[in-house]
């Protein structure tokens, strides 16, 4: 904590600082610049935390995880090369509530 406040001080204080603060004064920037750490923040910890899930609450062994978790990202790779094209053909909003009014819980 000391060394961020010291990192804080430093970068306020300097002419030419590597990441300058101030921009984190208009307020729409510094609420994405927060809730895009969070959810990088979140998105990343999901591959570690599922299996754990999987493990400690349902009793699944490693293997039986680790596949589901492996499965769930391989259909996350598989998709992305049809998005651009859906995305360009149909418009976003298309696909948003197309992708929703799909989607069923398990």
């Amino acid at each position: 904590m000391a060394l961020i406040a010291i990192s804080i001080r430093h970068l306020l204080r300097v002419p030419a600082p590597l990441v300058d603060l101030h921009t984190l004064r208009t307020k729409s920037f510094r609420v994405f610049v927060g809730g895009g750490t969070l959810f990088g923040m979140t998105v990343g910890a999901v591959p570690f935390m599922l299996p754990l899930l999987f493990q400690d609450v349902f009793g699944w062994s490693p293997v039986k995880s680790g596949a589901v978790v492996l499965f769930i990202f391989v259909g996350n790779i598989g998709i992305k090369p049809a998005t651009t094209f859906l995305i360009n053909r149909f418009g976003f909003r298309a696909v948003l509530v197309t992708a929703t009014a799909a989607w069923r819980p398990a």
